[in-house]
């Protein structure tokens, strides 16, 4: 079994798993999260976008957020804001996994981030990046991807760079997403490391990555399907000030 590999549906030791992660740049958590309570989440979800799909009323800017392929609060229900639309992952062995790798107390990010990826729409299938742009209020972060549709057969899924990538490295505009790497930085940073193509990522499954891990989506002809997913973001509570936390939702 690959070191990156975790399957939950066995006995799993957690005080192993911080040196894995950091041995992996990542891990793929199997089976840690409840399944049926995902599958209620998930037609919660697939409503939500419905909904959305046949409203005429939406302003521009939540018309972009949907082309985007991610989720806009347009009401007070929206599945996006609703915690209980998170408890499958609150409630599971997920927050202890977490500590372990943080080494102390955490907080999760909110809102989390609601994704539909159809392969219809090009700005979907991301070239390779890292996330801490889009958190560079913290320090830190580690993201829990979370499909929830089985994703790498018919559904895309996602790629990593297998290594801790311990540097920023610089983003730039290009045609697919704002924020994309250079082929010559990719070329570098590729040369020494393995890139890992999830092919067998289930709902019920967790991929969990830092801020700095590379990334991309993992997409062939054969993947047709439209894919489901949701981003929980963490961080290390020593790395937000009570300021933040005041003006914040975790």
């Amino acid at each position: 079994m690959c070191s990156y590999l975790v399957d939950f549906s066995q006995k799993v030791e957690i005080a192993g798993l911080k040196h894995l992660f950091e041995e992996n740049g990542f891990l793929h958590l199997k089976n840690i999260l409840d399944k049926s309570e995902l599958s209620k989440i998930r037609e919660t979800i697939l409503n939500e976008f419905e909904m959305l799909d046949s409203n005429v009323n939406l302003t521009e800017p939540d018309k972009r957020i949907l082309d985007r392929c991610e989720m806009p609060v347009v009401h007070e229900n929206c599945p996006r804001i609703d915690k209980n639309c998170y408890s499958a992952l609150i409630n599971s062995q997920l927050p202890c996994v977490l500590k372990e790798i943080y080494g102390e107390d955490f907080l999760w990010h909110f809102p989390p981030q609601i994704r539909r990826l159809s392969v219809t729409k090009n700005n979907g299938l991301l070239p390779y990046h890292q996330d801490y742009y889009y958190n560079a209020i913290y320090e830190n972060i580690i993201v829990c991807w979370t499909p929830l549709v089985d994703c790498g057969t018919t559904s895309p899924s996602i790629e990593l760079v297998r290594t801790t990538v311990k540097e920023k490295i610089k983003h730039e505009s290009n045609e697919t997403w704002e924020f994309g790497i250079s082929p010559e930085s990719m070329e570098r940073h590729l040369k020494n490391y393995e890139e890992i193509a999830l092919k067998n990522v289930n709902i019920g499954d967790v991929v969990i990555f830092d801020a700095y891990n590379l990334h991309r989506t993992f997409w062939n002809k054969e993947m047709t399907d439209t894919r489901y997913s949701m981003d929980l973001r963490t961080v290390k509570k020593s790395f937000v000030s009570d300021e933040l936390i005041n003006s914040r939702k975790y």
